[in-house]
């Protein structure tokens, strides 16, 4: 397959998600309403399962391609909770009340245990199930994770395991301080969009 076609076929890909995302965000909302629940519940099952990304990583890791399997992972979450989030805060500071500390304990445990599993250089079967107990409330680093690892076992590079992770756990970590503070203001967005820009930038230099 040809660059260019594989450059529309991206573009193709990109539009789409972009065009559709105001139409879930509007579904997620009425759904909510309809049902009579927060739309943060709706958010986190509907959004953040987020199955066209657990798509790419599992064909990935059925090809065998690590790179891309890993990056729908990390790569992923890190647009949605530092670039997304941190450009969200940037434009309009967040406001909200208070959050139950087992919401914001769930995901840095979900991120822990997956930086734990892949110490020894590759995600396996058998960390599935510990990591689907902890991660059920991040579906990037519990339920994404090991449904790729259940396809096949995962190397985890070294440039994963020092920087990426670490990086990644930082944002996550910010976010829980902010959120824990009720409010997230637009240095709080800046500092997210700074670490984004060290995870994708970093490795160049």
């Amino acid at each position: 397959m040809s660059l260019l076609v594989d450059a529309a076929l991206f573009g193709v890909g990109i539009l789409v998600v972009v065009v559709s995302a105001e139409q879930l965000v509007e579904a997620t909302i009425g759904l909510s309403g309809r049902l009579g629940v927060s739309a943060f519940l709706v958010g986190v099952v509907a959004i953040g399962f987020d199955a066209e990304n657990l798509a790419v990583g599992v064909a990935a890791s059925y090809e065998a391609t690590a790179g891309i399997a890993l990056g729908s992972v990390v790569g992923a979450a890190m647009v949605a909770i530092a670039l997304a989030f941190g450009l969200t805060a940037v434009l309009v500071p967040l406001e909200f009340g208070r959050v139950p500390v087992r919401i914001l304990a769930l995901p840095v445990g979900a991120l822990a245990l997956l930086t734990g599993l892949a110490l020894d250089g590759q995600l396996s079967r058998p960390d599935v199930s510990f990591g689907n107990v902890v991660g059920s409330a991040l579906a990037f680093f519990g339920f994404n994770a090991g449904a790729i690892a259940l396809v096949r076992p995962v190397p985890v590079g070294p440039a994963t395991q020092s920087f990426y992770l670490p990086v990644c756990g930082a944002a996550l970590l910010l976010i829980v301080a902010l959120m824990a503070m009720r409010r997230v203001p637009r240095w709080g967005g800046v500092g997210l969009l700074v670490l984004y820009a060290v995870f994708v930038g970093a490795p160049f230099l």
